[in-house]
């Protein structure tokens, strides 16, 4: 893993990271972390170019350690509903 893999993969953890405390009632902040989502993950893969599936098994991985209990992977699947919600 190279550096600029790495800390763009921190910036992806700590994105996904923030899913898990947000507010599901506040459609501002749904919306600007679904915005800085797309934009951490943009960079993700971006760092891993040209292997974009490289970043995406990543990008999976990373989930795969935040949404690592019952509890967590419940709370952020709640995040993910609402924020498909909220989109406009």
């Amino acid at each position: 893993m190279t550096d600029v893999q790495k800390r763009a993969a921190t910036q992806d953890a700590a994105v996904l990271q923030k899913t898990l405390l947000v507010d599901l009632n506040d459609k501002a902040a749904l919306k600007a972390l679904s915005e800085e989502g797309m934009l951490s993950l943009s960079c993700l893969h971006d760092a891993y170019l040209p292997n974009f599936e490289a970043g995406t098994k990543m990008s999976r991985k990373i989930e795969a350690m935040i949404a690592n209990t019952r509890e967590r992977s419940l709370r952020y699947m709640q995040y993910k509903a609402m924020s498909s919600c909220n989109r406009s």
